[in-house]
């Protein structure tokens, strides 16, 4: 009741992080596979090595950097888009006051400054699928479009499982952590003391990964199974640790 009543600013905040992580997830990783395809039709070695390193470069610049550059651009007074726009007499824009714009705009910079990088994987992928298969799609006349639909594509389906245990690990993995992070920052709450030190406990004495299998493969039954790549990350004593601090800065 205390969380979702009398918190709304911790619940905004799980909120947009949440939905703003989603978007960097589906929205990012189509970038990258779109930009991975257009980097395998490139057959002028030169140009695409200098497409891919102008792509790749983003991902080398500080976040501080960008927050700079972001700036520069956006600013209200001396901003180079709110210059543009007075220069043909149009009205000004307030970025920094319009909260509805920043989620496209984060949006925009995530996939600018990662979209070069993961696409590197994704090419990669591509350029280990066996040539024959392009080979015989040619002799039977496919285009290039036939090619990428049935053939690219579907090869790089492997990814489908990579793209939904991020989505779903990231979003039930931030739901958990900020739940017992908020619990562990409520000072009423009862033996508070206590599961902090067992969750501290944990995250310094670490048993390792073959007591994590016995307990996956006897208990939960979950071998062979997607939830076995899931579950391991549903809990992190350090980012509970880091969201119990957060929530006990924010005024009750």
């Amino acid at each position: 009741e205390i969380l979702f009543r009398k918190n709304s600013a911790a619940i905004n905040a799980i909120k947009n992080t949440l939905c703003l992580n989603f978007l960097f997830i589906i929205l990012g990783t189509l970038f990258s596979v779109a930009l991975a395809l257009m980097f395998n039709e490139l057959r002028n070695r030169h140009y695409k090595k200098i497409t891919q390193s102008l792509s790749f470069l983003p991902y080398f610049i500080s976040t501080v950097v960008v927050g700079i550059f972001a700036s520069s651009l956006l600013g209200y007074e001396n901003g180079t888009i709110n210059a543009i726009l007075a220069s043909f007499g149009l009205k000004k824009i307030n970025f920094y006051a319009s909260p509805a714009l920043w989620p496209a705009i984060l949006l925009i910079v995530n996939i600018w400054k990662g979209a070069g990088y993961n696409s590197v994987i994704y090419l990669a992928t591509i350029a280990g699928i066996d040539g024959s298969y392009y080979e015989a799609a040619r002799i039977d006349s496919a285009s290039h479009w036939d090619e990428i639909r049935y053939i690219s594509l579907p090869l790089l389906n492997g990814y489908k499982v990579t793209v939904f245990v991020t989505v779903v690990g990231t979003t039930l993995s931030l739901f958990i952590n900020s739940l017992m992070g908020f619990v562990l920052s409520r000072r009423q709450m009862k033996f508070r003391r206590f599961i902090n030190f067992y969750v501290l406990f944990t995250m310094l004495f670490n048993t390792g990964m073959v007591p994590w299998y016995i307990i996956c493969v006897n208990i939960l039954k979950i071998k062979d199974s997607i939830f076995a790549l899931i579950l391991p990350s549903l809990a992190s004593p350090w980012y509970i640790f880091l969201i119990r601090n957060y929530f006990s800065s924010v005024p009750e």
